[in-house]
């Protein structure tokens, strides 16, 4: 037997071995889906003229591959890249003969295509936007059962999904219905597209409404008489009406549709900050003499944000920022909703001394925003382009599919005064004119829908891509403690800059030799909270802005590759994730812990916790640090390392396809990822050398 050969049989062998340990794990259905622990309902309409009718709950669910035939319960994702069908039926009464239904969906995770009764009635692609699905009556059956399929598939793709399908240090990617999902059943005459918005001038807000009237088909034209409609502001309870317009008959109509605009000016407003969070209840409502017939609320609060030069103002005032990132998982490290945990976390940013979050490549739930509001805590909302190249701006559908999203994002949380600033993702590369015009495409949509700032989070090289476009910028300073470099980086740039600072508490860092023990996580908090007191020492002690961001606030889970070897063994520590502080190893065979957080997975709070804490409110630092030196180690692994190196050299000076493709690897990666992605052929051989080279 040849040597080829050998190694195509030994390849094939281990390739079968690691499918089948796959299998049998995705044979457990309590491993493939995870149910969310709380739902949340967006508004109130129990007594309203619109109705929101609940579609969470026990779903059928079918897939191939893995074999699924079972109930799920929605909202839930399941932890396989694969396509699922979801059924269920809903019944409509008598009462609903004539108006008009809608599906509402809070989050699908990421393709979605809707039936009706077997007709294909929509679609979506976007994991973390809402959508709406208008149905039409005819398809509607009423006093029977309805049956409603939603096919959900999360596969991403190496260049043309947003986000892409690799992501570095980056989320799982969950699938499936991950949001509240509900039927809106709307009155026969409506508001339809409303928008509210304000302008702040000589101490008054001026408060301005629009919205389409329309009627459902085939309404009479009397009952279209002596409609109204008006503008209300009421106190954020609306417990009280505080002012509203005169009442503006509805007489001028085009078609089937008139267009409405309202307007009511408030003079002195009490307006919000982190300091007074002020809000006010926002109320549209059409009348027909004494009666309702239909009804928009929206809470907001009003404020002014400016750039002046390098600074940002909040309501005429210099504004710092003291900031975290954030990566979205909540129930150990799932994207499904728990509420507690999340006002937990705005609670934990106020005992911090934080006034801004700042959520990692997607946007977050929706009832992120609306408790950063009553908390007084900004928040930045980003686009999920992460980690992208010239060959993703260069996708036909980038521009498309980035616009749509952005749309979706900032109709759904614009009147959110907590959120400051709208943002192009991280870390990416525009490096081509034709990135940077696709980029500007982009910007000047977002620009065309909402007058907040926007902002990019980049590398300290990549400045000069993203000035023309963002406001302000965040540059990754991660594991750096000297703020000099920095320092002139922010005198030569004519945007606002901010460093995202951070440090890893991994064990790895100080490893011992007993593994797992207390004082190896010890030690490894102490490096983490001397690196913060250095890094805040600086800024004490340096002139000019104070704002900053941490990385991160806490630990998250995110996907790593399958090792050729199979993944590293689980530990004891491991295995009791829920109590453990460990999580710099895998806990799965396709997932990692990412412990750079100042609190950790199990929810404890490190020792750099209360450093960040004493900086912010100048504080005594009640942290006593120490020297702490890296352990040395024996040379065996640089000994194996150079003897790896040697027999890699060796192969590449005797074999023309292993040249070739090690320079699509490091040269035109994604050309080779691609080849991997749809099954091209790549000789065994190289693939074994590589993957045994790439893992030791």
């Amino acid at each position: 037997m040849s040597r080829r050969l050998s190694w195509f049989v030994f390849s094939f062998v281990l390739i079968s071995l690691l499918g089948a340990v796959e299998l049998k794990s995705q044979t457990d259905t309590a491993k493939l889906y995870r149910i969310a622990p709380t739902t949340y309902q967006p508004v109130d309409t129990s007594h309203s003229p619109r109705r929101l009718i609940s579609l969470n709950g026990v779903w059928q669910a079918f897939s191939e591959n893995p074999q699924v035939n079972t109930t799920f319960k929605v909202p839930g994702a399941f932890l396989f890249d694969g396509s699922v069908r979801f059924e269920r039926t809903f019944r409509l009464d008598s009462t609903m003969l004539n108006k008009t239904v809608r599906l509402y969906v809070t989050g699908c995770n990421n393709a979605a295509q809707i039936k009706l009764n077997d007709e294909i009635t929509g679609s979506h692609e976007g994991g973390y936007m809402p959508f709406i699905v208008e149905f039409r009556n005819e398809r509607l059956f009423y006093a029977q059962d309805n049956k409603l399929e939603i096919t959900v598939d999360n596969r991403l793709s190496p260049l043309s999904s947003l986000p892409a399908k690799q992501r570095p240090f980056g989320w799982a990617n969950e699938g499936g219905i991950i949001r509240e999902i509900f039927l809106e059943i709307l009155p026969e005459v409506r508001l339809a597209s409303p928008r509210f918005d304000y302008r702040l001038h000589s101490g008054a807000a001026q408060i301005n409404f629009t919205a389409q009237i329309r009627p459902r088909r085939g309404l009479a034209p009397e009952a279209l008489e002596g409609l109204t409609c008006t503008l209300e502001i009421w106190d954020v309870r609306r417990e009280q009406k505080l002012a509203g317009s005169p009442p503006r008959a509805c007489e001028n109509w085009n078609g089937d549709r008139q267009d409405l605009a309202l307007t009511y000016q408030l003079s002195e407003p009490a307006l919000w900050s982190p300091q007074e969070p002020n809000l006010y209840a926002l109320r549209a409502v059409l009348m027909q003499g004494d009666s309702v017939i239909d009804e928009l609320w929206q809470e907001t609060g009003f404020r002014s944000i400016q750039i002046a030069g390098q600074e940002l103002h909040l309501n005429g005032e210099p504004l710092e920022l003291h900031g975290a990132n954030w990566m979205e998982a909540y129930n150990r490290q799932s994207v499904l909703l728990d509420s507690t945990e999340l006002a937990n976390l705005v609670m934990t940013a106020q005992q911090l001394g934080l006034n801004v979050l700042r959520v990692i490549g997607r946007p977050p739930h929706p009832l992120l925003p609306r408790l950063c509001d009553r908390a007084g805590i900004f928040l930045l909302q980003e686009l999920p382009l992460y980690y992208l190249t010239d060959a993703h701006f260069n996708q036909p559908n980038f521009s498309p599919l980035a616009q749509a999203q952005a749309h979706e994002m900032i109709e759904r949380d614009q009147h959110h005064p907590s959120v400051l600033a709208w943002g192009l993702g991280a870390l990416s590369a525009p490096l081509s004119s034709n990135a940077q015009r696709t980029l500007q495409e982009l910007v000047a949509e977002i620009r065309k829908r909402d007058d907040r700032p926007i902002y990019a989070v980049t590398l300290p090289g990549w400045i000069s891509l993203w000035e023309p476009h963002a406001d302000f910028l965040l540059i990754d300073w991660f594991l750096r403690a000297d703020l000099t470099p920095f320092r002139e980086l922010a005198k030569h740039s004519v945007k606002p800059v901010m460093p995202i600072i951070g440090q890893w508490a991994s064990e790895a860092l100080v490893r011992t030799g007993e593994p797992n023990s207390d004082t190896e996580r010890a030690e490894a908090e102490g490096l983490q909270a001397e690196y913060y007191m250095r890094v805040f020492n600086l800024f004490d002690r340096a002139e000019g802005s104070s704002s900053y961001f941490l990385h991160a606030l806490k630990d998250w889970e995110g996907p790593t590759p399958m090792l050729a070897a199979g993944p590293l063994a689980l530990t004891k520590s491991d295995a009791q994730v829920e109590a453990s502080a460990i999580d710099a190893r895998f806990v799965s065979s396709s997932t990692r812990r990412y412990p750079c957080g100042l609190i950790d997975a199990s929810g404890q709070n490190r020792l750099a916790f209360k450093v960040v804490q004493a900086h912010n409110r100048r504080d005594t630092n009640p942290v006593g640090a120490t020297k702490h030196t890296l352990p040395g180690n024996s040379g065996i692994f640089q000994i194996v390392g150079i003897l790896l190196i040697l027999i890699l050299l060796y192969f590449i000076q005797r074999d023309r396809r292993l040249q070739d493709n090690l320079r699509r690897i490091f040269v035109h990666p994604h050309g080779f990822y691609i080849d991997l992605y749809e099954n091209r052929k790549v000789a065994p051989f190289l693939t074994v050398l590589l993957g045994l080279f790439l893992i030791m």
